[in-house]
């Protein structure tokens, strides 16, 4: 029951992060140093995962390596920053599960112990 549930609620954080997405490339036109700055983000982006994939094949890595064009840098950026946006939110769901889970166990705890202490105190008057 649980999975489903979460894999349903992954698919609502992704639908929703693609408006952001989108939001971001609508403000990626309008503001040049935004614009500036995602891009250079997604190059510093694609310089170390190249560098990343080269060492894993065993290529050299002292190459130079070609900056994406400038479209497809704040496409990656904004690819890069919803991913992000998703995998920032998507924590609190298992953290809420555990609170809730705490909470439940510490109310338990509460009536085990108003138990044992009603369960002692009547001990105590019968023995008196």
């Amino acid at each position: 029951m649980v999975l489903p549930l979460l894999k349903l609620g992954t698919l609502a954080l992704k639908t929703l992060s693609k408006p952001i997405g989108s939001r971001l490339k609508q403000q990626a036109g309008l503001h040049p140093k935004f614009r500036n700055f995602i891009v250079s983000m997604a190059q510093a982006n694609h310089r170390i995962t190249t560098t990343m994939q080269r060492r894993l094949y065993g290529h050299a890595t002292n190459v130079e390596i070609r900056p994406l064009d400038e479209e497809k840098a704040v496409q990656a950026a904004v690819d890069l920053l919803g991913e992000a946006f998703v995998f920032s939110v998507l924590p609190i769901f298992p953290l809420d599960s555990v609170m809730t889970c705490l909470d439940s166990y510490l109310s338990f705890l509460c009536l085990l112990t108003d138990t044992y202490h009603y369960c002692l105190d009547k001990i105590i008057q019968e023995r008196s």
